[in-house]
C-alpha cells in the first residue's frame, strides 16, 4: 500500500501553516515599523528621550504565541501528528488488508511492527513547524538571541537560559517526542475504531485527560513534597513550548521519553497480538 495520501494530508497541513505563520510574520513586522516611527515621533516632539530597541528573537517568539492566534499551535499538534501518522495503518487493518498479509505475504509481526515505525516519522511535523517559526521570529529580529527576563518582557520567561542554541534544540527534541506519544495514543484507541477522525478526537480527549491527571496528582504532588513548584507545571503538555517556564528542560525531556518508552511497550504488545489485531478489523 502506497502512502501516498498520507504525504498529501501532510503537506496540505504543513502548507497552510506555513502560509498562516508567513502572515502573522508580516503583520508583526508591520506592526515593529510602526513602533519605531511613534517611538520617532515622541523623540522628535520632545515627549519621550526612549530610543526603539528591536525586540529579541526570544521575545517575538512568546508574544506571537501569548497575544495572536499563533497560541492555537499549543494545542494542535495531536491533531496535526495522529491523523497523517495513523493514516496508512488504520486503511491496512480496517480494509481487512491485515488478514492477507497474515496469511499469504510476509511474517505478520516484522510487517506491523514496520508499519508503526512508520507512523512515528510523522512526528516531525510539530517539530519543524516549530524550526520554522523560530526562524521567522529570528529573520524579524535580526536574529537577536538574547534570552534573560528582561528582553522576553515581564514574565514571559522566569529564568534565562544561557544557550538559546540548546534552548531551540531541546525544545525541538521534546515536541518530536510529545508527537510520539500523541501517536501512541491514536494507535491505542484505534482498535476500538472505525472512523479515523472520531479516532482523532477520541484520542485528543484522552490526551487532555491525561495531562489533567499529570498535572494535578502528580506536578502538584510533587511540588508540595519538594516545596518546588517548578514539577507544578512540567506535566502540562502545553508548557512544552516555554521550556524555560519549566525550570529544567532536561527533566521535560527525560519526563516525556519516559512517556513514549511506556506508551510504545503498551502499542507494540497490542499490535504484535495478531488474533485481537484481526478480529478488530
Amino acid at each position: 500500500m502506497k502512502n501516498k495520501k498520507s504525504f498529501l494530508i501532510t503537506s496540505i497541513i504543513v502548507t497552510i501553516l506555513i502560509i498562516f505563520l508567513i502572515i502573522m510574520f508580516v503583520n508583526y513586522k508591520i506592526q515593529m515599523i510602526e513602533d519605531e516611527k511613534l517611538v520617532k515621533l515622541w523623540q522628535d516632539s520632545g515627549m519621550t528621550s526612549i530610543t526603539y530597541k528591536t525586540p529579541s528573537m526570544f521575545f517575538v517568539y512568546v508574544d506571537l504565541l501569548q497575544n495572536s492566534i499563533l497560541s492555537i499551535l499549543m494545542f494542535l499538534p495531536p491533531f496535526i501528528v495522529i491523523i497523517p501518522g495513523l493514516y496508512k495503518i488504520f486503511k491496512i487493518i480496517k480494509s481487512g488488508y491485515i488478514k492477507y498479509i497474515a496469511n499469504f505475504r510476509e511474517n505478520y509481526k516484522s510487517f506491523i511492527n514496520k508499519e508503526i515505525l512508520n507512523c512515528y516519522k510523522y512526528a516531525l511535523i510539530v517539530p519543524i513547524i516549530y524550526l520554522i517559526f523560530i526562524i521567522g521570529c529570528g529573520l524579524l529580529t535580526g536574529f537577536d538571541l538574547e534570552t534573560s527576563p528582561n528582553a522576553l518582557g515581564s514574565g514571559a520567561f522566569s529564568i534565562s537560559f544561557n544557550s538559546p542554541f540548546i534552548l531551540v534544540l531541546m525544545t525541538f527534541v521534546n515536541l518530536f517526542l510529545a508527537d510520539i506519544f500523541y501517536i501512541n495514543v491514536g494507535l491505542m484507541t484505534m482498535m476500538k475504531s472505525k472512523n479515523i477522525l472520531l479516532n482523532n478526537v477520541f484520542s485528543y480527549l484522552i490526551i487532555i485527560i491525561i495531562s489533567i491527571i499529570l498535572e494535578l496528582f502528580i506536578g502538584y504532588g510533587l511540588a508540595i513534597l519538594t516545596n518546588n513548584y517548578i514539577f507544578a507545571n512540567l506535566f502540562n503538555f502545553y508548557n512544552i513550548w516555554y521550556p524555560i517556564d519549566v525550570g529544567n528542560i532536561m527533566f521535560l525531556s527525560l519526563f516525556l521519553l519516559l512517556l513514549v518508552i511506556v506508551t510504545s511497550i503498551i502499542v507494540f504488545k497490542i499490535y504484535n497480538n495478531e488474533e485481537r489485531v484481526i478480529s478488530n478489523v
